[in-house]
């Protein structure tokens, strides 16, 4: 990386004197294209899997994976619940992100205006309908006999396939604004460009 910078630099020397002003402004354009392309394709391609035959497994097969998850495909937390102890909570993957975060306590809730539903399972095996209503702590319910009791669901996350974020920090951050500041830069320069004609 140290070379090709010394190498671009080395390029501007020249072109300065050979270019003038309007020549010089134009190639600080494309060498600022250049080096918003190079880091991008620079970076590791996701790998490609090709599909083969689905594999069917038996239930014993699956039952015998002890990881301790019903099911895969899903947005999970596994924490600890008041009242309930050691549970893990699963939800459709749609909502992995944007939708959860936690409150001054860390405890899950629903940052989001959307409701959906989830599954909870304490360490006996039981489980639980939870609901998520829009920007409110998750509740679960139990049958009591006469109907379904709801209860809040205290839950303290301990692990999850979700980023969820512990502080009050920015929606975006710098570096998911550097092309667009990139790409204003280049269009100020070639407004500069034509200017100059």
């Amino acid at each position: 990386m140290a070379e090709w910078i010394e190498w671009c630099i080395a390029l501007i020397q020249v072109c300065v004197d050979w270019l003038g002003s309007v020549g010089m402004s134009l190639l600080l354009g494309v060498l600022v294209s250049l080096l918003l392309v190079v880091p991008a394709s620079a970076v590791e391609a996701d790998p490609v899997y090709e599909l083969s035959e689905p594999v069917v497994f038996s239930a014993p097969a699956l039952a015998s994976a002890g990881d301790g998850f019903p099911f895969y495909g899903s947005s999970w937390v596994k924490g600890t619940a008041s009242g309930l102890g050691e549970v893990s909570l699963f939800f459709p993957i749609n909502r992995k992100d944007g939708y959860l975060g936690l409150d001054s306590s860390g405890r899950l809730f629903n940052v989001s205006d959307a409701s959906f539903t989830g599954v909870l399972y304490d360490s006996s095996g039981a489980s639980y309908y939870v609901s998520f209503g829009s920007f409110a702590t998750p509740r679960y319910r139990l049958y009591s006999g006469s109907g379904y009791q709801y209860y809040d669901l205290y839950l303290v996350p301990s692990e999850s396939n979700l980023v969820l974020p512990d502080s009050p920090r920015p929606t975006y951050s710098v570096s998911d604004l550097l092309p667009f500041i990139g790409l204003l830069f280049l269009g100020g320069v070639l407004v500069v460009c034509f200017m100059k004609k």
